[in-house]
């Protein structure tokens, strides 16, 4: 299995992180021009329809998304043998597993903030609001490409087992193109809020969709280690969602 050439270590947040934060909206303004400027803007839903290779076999994915609600499903095969499904924050529904017709609940901790991490430029929104905070860290390297790191926090912030959670990240920026090439964060395990790991989303293949300059390949890595790989086949811009989607 192949490890991510990452050459960065998440920093812990702290006040003195952020002492000489720049302002959210101008440091992103040139992340989000990068992808599209205002056609990124626009997007408020995104479908996608990608394939990954699982044991040898391929096997298609369909990825729904409401960007702003934070609304996230992705359903695995033709037909679908199993799908995840995040309500969203606001909905105050946990996230749950749809496996051949049995739902099973998770912890609401589980990926906390992180469902809109895998679509690259579109995950960051919620780092450029009033309350977002956001540092350059210095600059890495990301599979051998240069990178700027961006220490980002949204203002967001959710209480589990008396424990405040905020909502924090890091993004990598392609040094040459501005654009987002990496998402990372610590997350926790399912099992045990105290189990964490880090979590990175690489992007690449980028490719101009309706204006909006999106990665047709997104790996997933744990520790370092590479989980999967999704090739994207299709992207559909702001398509209409039913209103159970996220629900059922």
């Amino acid at each position: 299995m192949r490890s991510l050439i990452l050459t960065l270590t998440l920093l812990s947040f702290s006040d003195s992180l952020f002492a000489q934060t720049v302002n959210t909206s101008t440091s992103l303004s040139g992340v989000i021009a990068a992808h599209g400027g205002a056609a990124a803007a626009a997007v408020g839903t995104i479908q996608i329809l990608a394939h990954h290779t699982v044991r040898g076999a391929t096997e298609s994915v369909k990825i729904s998304a409401n960007v702003t609600d934070g609304e996230f499903r992705v359903d695995y095969g033709q037909p679908v043998t199993r799908s995840e499904v995040v309500p969203g924050v606001k909905s105050g529904v946990a996230p749950y597993e749809l496996s051949n017709g049995n739902r099973r609940n998770k912890q609401g901790f589980v990926g906390l903030f992180a469902q809109l991490d895998m679509l690259s430029v579109l995950g960051i929104q919620p780092f450029t609001g009033v309350e977002a905070q956001v540092a350059n860290v210095g600059s890495a390297t990301l599979n051998g490409r240069p990178v700027t790191r961006l220490q980002v926090v949204s203002g967001r912030k959710q209480t589990y087992y008396s424990r405040v959670l905020p909502d924090q990240a890091e993004i990598q920026i392609d040094a040459a193109t501005g654009l987002v090439v990496g998402i990372s964060r610590v997350l926790s395990a399912e099992q045990n809020l105290d189990h964490t790991f880090q979590r990175t989303y690489v992007f690449s293949d980028f490719r101009t969709v309706n204006g909006l300059v999106f990665p047709f390949q997104i790996e997933r890595h744990a520790d370092g280690a590479l989980q999967d790989t999704l090739i994207v086949d299709t992207v559909q811009l702001n398509p209409v969602f039913t209103t159970d989607l996220f629900r059922n």
